[in-house]
């Protein structure tokens, strides 16, 4: 048995890299303004949170009286009865002591949200809030926040290139990728970036298992380096291929973390999770029939997808990762191969 140090590539070990320039968080004030679509929805979302939260406060609130009633107790509810009630929901929310005798502060980790139980008074069992740790009122959402007018749009122009969502972002022409809640707003380069990013290496097997293990940081750490630092306008960037939503207003590393692909023929065992598993995040952004590239018709040639690929023969495996072909259509490009 021995390892592949030819290796196959479709690619002539580099490619250019095409959309390095995956933004979200540029906000634009006909979107995110006071009445902006963005902005509503983010209000919208947030003050659901914020309902939610109460609901479980009063929840746990009602039981813990409850619980202390049964016992003939009629005392305020301590923080400790309180944790004890909470804990028993689906909750991350912690209650502590609050500065005003009878007081509970409610926090949750998950949005930073704190809350008061009121227990002296005529405000027994009122709660109010939310603030943040510091007792401000939280952060509005970051689209309303980072809202600037950077689309140069013109719905009466004649042309089809005015009438675009066109942005100049660092000076690099771009497009509008996505724009709903679950994705934020992304931009796009709207043409090949003159970059290249060497993934494998013809004749380094080791070099190209790391290169593979490691495609997904690699890419999406160059795309990051788009980003400029204090202009308030994008909050991240990605790679074409990477996991196109956003989780907590950022976008998602790699979610694989071990190395453990394995298959069942005899040549591979030595090779037996010395390798992450391949994924298909890349179908979002660029599947030949339903990619966001193709719906948007953008003419994206040559281009790395941070999404990792396997294909495991009798006599050998192929490991790579996705990218757009010169003729436009994705698949696997190899440049890793374990065989007999």
């Amino acid at each position: 048995m021995k390892k592949g140090t030819k290796g196959i590539t479709l690619i002539a070990l580099v490619i250019t890299i095409i959309v390095l320039l995956i933004l979200t968080g540029v906000t634009i004030a006909t979107l995110t303004g006071e009445n902006g679509i963005l902005t509503k929805a983010g209000d919208a979302k947030t003050k659901t949170v914020e309902e939610q939260e109460k609901e479980e406060i009063k929840t746990a609130y009602a039981a813990a009286v409850t619980e202390k009633l049964s016992n003939g107790d009629t005392s305020n509810v301590t923080a400790g009865e309180l944790n004890a009630e909470l804990s028993k929901q689906d909750t991350q929310a912690t209650a502590t002591d609050g500065t005003k005798e009878g007081d509970i502060d409610v926090t949750f980790s998950e949005t930073n949200h704190k809350y008061t139980v009121h227990q002296n008074g005529d405000e027994k069992g009122k709660i109010t809030g939310p603030t943040n740790s510091q007792g401000q009122t939280p952060t509005p959402p970051v689209e309303e926040k980072l809202a600037k007018d950077v689309l140069k749009i013109n719905p009466n122009a004649t042309n089809d290139y005015e009438k675009s969502p066109y942005v100049k972002y660092n000076n690099i022409l771009c497009r509008v990728f996505y724009n709903d809640t679950e994705h934020g707003l992304q931009i796009i380069s709207a043409d090949n970036m003159p970059e290249e990013v060497t993934l494998g290496s013809y004749d380094d097997f080791e070099k190209s298992k790391e290169d593979y293990n490691n495609a997904v940081d690699i890419l999406n750490n160059k795309a990051k380096t788009y980003i400029k630092s204090g202009d308030g306008i994008a909050i991240d960037a990605r790679s074409l291929g990477s996991i196109a939503t956003l989780k907590d207003g950022k976008f998602q590393e790699d979610p694989v973390t071990k190395t453990e692909y394995k298959n069942d023929y005899d040549y591979f065992s030595e090779y037996n999770d010395q390798f992450k598993v391949a994924d298909e995040n890349y179908i979002e952004d660029g599947d030949v029939w339903t990619g966001q590239l193709q719906k948007l018709g953008l003419n994206v040639t040559s281009a790395w997808l941070a999404s990792r690929s396997i294909v495991a023969f009798s006599t050998n495996a192929d490991l790579g990762v996705f990218a757009v072909r010169s003729d436009g259509f994705v698949e696997g490009y190899w440049f890793l191969r374990c065989v007999v």
